[in-house]
This record gives structure tokens, C-alpha cells and sequence, in this order.
């Protein structure tokens, strides 16, 4: 990490001096330019990585501080020191401005010099390794999302990461599998909001948690479950204290299912087997499942007595006590180690056909059963109106978005709230929030990227944006005609409406329908 400095003076004497009289090597500077000019600067600055910036103000061929408004308009890293012999107040205001690191007047000692250049190399060095820190964790971060939810990689991609110390295929780590499970309130809020939450929590608790091993990536699997790979030891003995802080921060249930220690080269092949233990294994009360203890059961054939439930709430003509000894069932089950997530799917399905002979025999309607009566009220539909009729004719094709979080340690990414790109990159658009919401003096800056791709319907996926040509469109009319034939049923927004529209509009329409009705 060499740090470069360009000396500029009008006065050659003074550039002989410094070039001369300070211990650059002592402070940590290892290559010194000079300059005698503003012109000559801008050429060696464009050439050449500079760090800092040694500049006197008032000089023939243009001051100082149009050279650092110069380098600030090019975006350049460099940090300035403005060395002066005139005390003005109005230099001092626009070097602040500029964000010039120091203000010094002449004559300055060399030891003066010193200290001042040598607190700013520090400096430099200390955001240097911030900055490499995070980009080794963002390449980490990476490569792991790719070798947990690619099936296949290319030999040569890993070899790379292999070389570049990213992968080390012999050390030991642990992984574990996050489920949150939402309730009706927290399913409508945005799944952005819920992996932001996950990786930011996640990432804050295990920073401060010294039992814990060290925590390497959040990986999103899908909508509400997420990778959590850590060194060898995984989570320890604080497992059930974080799962209780991100059950408060999130409002919902959470399972986390515990992987033994293995090397990184079998990583892939203990994730396809925590999977499958997220298929059979039901938690317990504590939310946990540990691969160490589990082991597959042997379920037993057991039938429940739904005969006799069912004929027992039609001659008593309720279903409490019935309630009571189902309960008890699933009771017995969990303690003769019986239960399994297919024993409960299938007990989930059996009981509801159950339940629909009773109201056969009841003669009972189920649109009756809460209220005694049909709705026959107005109805706004929202969702996606291929899928309310089943894709019947096909699916719409939507566009769907990959959110992807990046965090860095510096004041700004971008400096605008949000900058759209169109064919330049792979992403579509970047929304930097600290300019959404007014933060100021917050410990670096997040942002994401918005990358598109077709939606497909799988789960986890989110349609957003309608593909509108003709044969969309006549593939949408098809669905219409059919919304058209249900009595007091409207059709509202971007998907029912198969359409774009902007937030004020959407807020418009919803507000005159409702007028309407």
C-alpha cells in the first residue's frame, strides 16, 4: 500500500526544499512528485496515482483551489493540503468546502510537515484496509451465494477462487439453514425488507458474540429462507439468544437448522442433505434442529380413528371435544418420535376430508359456515389475474427482480437517490437509501442493484413488471372476458390490470374506484 505525494509551488525553491527536507520515508511516503504549475499538476494527476496533495494557493497559471476543484470534479481519491501564505478567511471557507485536509500557513517547519503529512498517511492507510476489507468480504460474500445455489461451476472459476485464498477447500466450516415462517400480517411486507433485516441483524449480533465462530456469509435461498456459513463451531451456544433477537426484530416464527463441521470442498453436498432435513424434521418448541442429533425416523403406519371423530361430531353436533383428542393424536405422535413433515402433511389431509364429509352430511355450505351467509359485496382484485384462473390459457409473461445488497465504507456511492441504467449493465437500476431517507454521518452507505430476469412463477419470485407487446396483450384479453363474467368484481392494478403505473397514479385510480363503489 504505497502512498504517493505531488508537491505544487510556483516557487521552486520551496518544492526543492520539501522534496528534500522531509523524512518522507519516515512518515510512510514512498514516491514524492513535484509540480510548478496548476497545469503541470492536472497532467501528472491524470497519469500518475496520487494520494495527497501538497498545493500552495495563489500561483500564475491558476490557484490551488481550482486545482482541487479540479480533482473533486473528477472524482479523484486524493487528499489535499493547502499550504499558504496568505491568511485568508475566504481561502480557508473554500478549501473547507473542497474537503481539503489541512490548512497551513507559511512557513511551516519540517517537523510541523511531518506530523500533519504523517497523521494523513495513517489515515489513508486505515481507509485503505477498510476498503480491502470489504471488497474481500463482498468477494466472499460472492462466491459462496454461487457454490451454495449453482448445481454445477466451472473447474476453472473455483481453481481462480482457490488461488485467490477465497477458497480454501480444506478448512472448516459450518453451515446452517434460517427459516422464517410470517404470519398474515407480515406477509405483505416487502421480502427486500425481510433479507435486509436477516443480514444486518445477523451480521451486528455475531460481531459482538466472542462464543460464536465467525460468521462468513448470509446467503438468501429464497423468500424466507437464507444460508448462514460460519468457521468451524457455527453459531456455539448463543444460537438460541440470536434466534430470539431476530424473532423480536421480525414479528414471526423462525426455525434454524444446525450443520456439523465439514470442509468447504463437501460444503456443497452437506447443503443438499440440510435441505432434506428441513424436509422431514419438525422442530420443537425451541425452533431448533441439529444435524447431530437428528437421524431419519422409522414412521410407524398409524392411522388416526377419523370414522369415529367424524361420527362423534355429528351425533353430539359440535367439535370441541373432537378438537381435544386431535390435539392429543398429534400429542402422542411427537412423543413416540413420529413426527416427521410428511406424517403431518398427510394428517393435514386427511383431516380436512374429514371435515368436508361432516359439512356433507351437515348439509353445511363452507362460504356459509362463519357468517351464515354468501358475500355478496363488492370486490377488489389486485393480484395476478392469470393466476386466479389458474394459468388456464398460459402464464403472463412478467419481468422479476434480483435485489442484491452491497454495503460500503465510504460516505457515498453514488450521490443520488437512485440512478436507472438501460443497456450499459446488467442491472437495471441503483437506489442509494441514506439519500431516500436524509441520514447524515452514518458509518458508510448501502445500496442495491436491481437485476432483472423472466418471472416463471416459481416460489420466491415476485412478478413486477407487465412485457406488453400484442400477443401479451391478447393473451390478457382471454383472462378479462372471463373477470368480466363475475358479478361486482373490479380489476385494480399493475398485475390485475396487467399494466404500468406510477405510485400516483395507482393512488388516484384506487381512490376514484372507491369513490365509485
Amino acid at each position: 500500500m504505497s502512498i504517493c505525494i505531488l508537491i505544487v509551488d510556483d516557487d521552486r525553491l520551496v518544492v526543492e526544499k520539501l522534496a528534500k527536507g522531509i523524512g518522507w520515508e519516515r512518515i510512510g511516503i514512498e514516491s514524492v512528485l513535484t509540480a510548478n504549475n496548476v497545469r503541470q499538476a492536472m497532467k501528472i494527476l491524470e497519469e500518475a496515482p496520487v494520494d495527497i496533495l501538497l498545493s500552495d494557493i495563489e500561483m500564475p497559471q491558476g490557484s490551488g483551489l481550482e486545482l482541487l476543484e479540479w480533482v473533486r470534479g473528477r472524482d479523484l481519491p486524493v487528499e489535499c493540503v493547502f499550504l499558504s501564505s496568505y491568511a485568508y478567511f475566504a481561502y480557508a471557507q473554500k478549501a473547507i468546502n473542497l474537503k481539503s485536509s489541512n490548512y497551513l500557513l507559511k512557513p511551516v517547519s519540517n517537523s510541523e510537515m511531518e506530523e500533519v503529512l504523517a497523521a494523513l498517511v495513517k489515515d489513508i492507510r486505515g481507509r485503505r484496509q477498510v476498503l480491502e476489507k470489504e471488497d474481500r468480504k463482498e468477494k466472499r460474500h460472492l462466491f459462496w451465494k454461487t457454490y451454495l445455489l449453482q448445481e454445477t461451476w466451472n473447474g476453472a472459476w473455483l481453481e481462480r477462487a482457490r488461488q485467490e485464498g477465497i477458497y480454501k477447500p480444506e478448512r472448516r466450516v459450518c453451515l446452517h439453514l434460517l427459516r422464517i415462517f410470517p404470519g398474515v400480517e407480515q406477509k405483505t411486507r416487502d421480502v427486500t425488507l425481510n433479507h435486509f433485516i436477516v443480514r444486518n441483524v445477523t451480521e451486528e449480533f455475531f460481531e459482538r458474540e466472542e462464543s460464536a465462530g465467525r460468521l462468513e456469509a448470509v446467503v438468501r435461498r429464497c423468500d424466507s429462507e437464507w444460508f448462514l456459513i460460519f468457521e468451524a463451531g457455527g453459531m456455539g451456544e448463543s444460537v438460541s439468544a440470536y434466534r430470539q433477537c431476530l424473532e423480536r426484530t421480525l414479528s414471526m416464527r423462525i426455525c434454524i437448522y444446525i450443520g456439523r463441521d465439514c470442509p468447504e470442498a463437501e460444503l456443497h453436498e452437506r447443503r443438499k442433505y440440510l435441505e432434506w432435513i428441513e424436509q422431514e424434521a419438525v422442530p420443537g418448541d425451541d425452533g431448533l434442529v441439529r444435524e447431530s442429533e437428528w437421524v431419519k425416523k422409522d414412521v410407524k403406519a398409524l392411522t388416526a380413528p377419523w370414522k369415529e371423530w367424524e361420527q362423534e361430531m355429528v351425533d353430539v353436533d359440535t367439535v370441541r371435544e373432537v378438537e381435544k383428542k386431535v390435539l392429543a393424536f398429534i400429542r402422542r405422535l411427537w412423543e413416540d418420535h413420529q413426527v416427521t413433515v410428511s406424517v403431518l402433511e398427510r394428517f393435514r389431509k386427511e383431516m380436512m376430508q374429514m371435515i368436508y364429509r361432516y359439512f356433507d352430511r351437515q348439509d353445511l355450505l363452507i362460504a356459509r359456515v362463519f357468517d351464515g351467509r354468501e358475500f355478496d359485496g363488492d370486490v377488489i382484485y389486485t393480484g395476478a389475474l392469470d393466476e386466479l384462473f389458474g394459468c388456464r390459457y398460459g402464464r403472463l409473461p412478467y419481468r422479476s427482480l434480483d435485489f442484491r445488497f452491497e454495503h460500503y465504507a465510504q460516505p457515498s456511492y453514488q450521490g443520488h437517490s437512485v440512478v436507472n441504467y438501460t443497456v450499459s449493465e446488467d442491472f437495471t437500476r441503483i437506489t442509494e437509501f441514506k439519500f431516500l431517507t436524509g441520514q447524515r454521518d452514518t458509518d458508510g452507505t448501502t445500496i442495491v442493484k436491481e437485476y432483472p430476469f423472466a418471472y416463471t412463477g416459481a416460489e420466491g419470485e415476485i412478478p413486477y413488471y407487465a412485457i406488453l407487446n400484442e400477443e401479451n396483450m391478447a393473451l390478457y384479453g382471454k383472462y378479462r372476458a372471463l373477470a368480466d363474467g363475475i358479478k361486482r368484481f373490479h380489476l385494480l392494478g399493475r398485475l390485475a390490470e396487467y399494466k404500468y403505473y406510477n405510485m400516483d397514479a395507482m393512488a388516484k385510480k384506487a381512490m376514484e374506484l372507491a369513490e365509485r363503489l
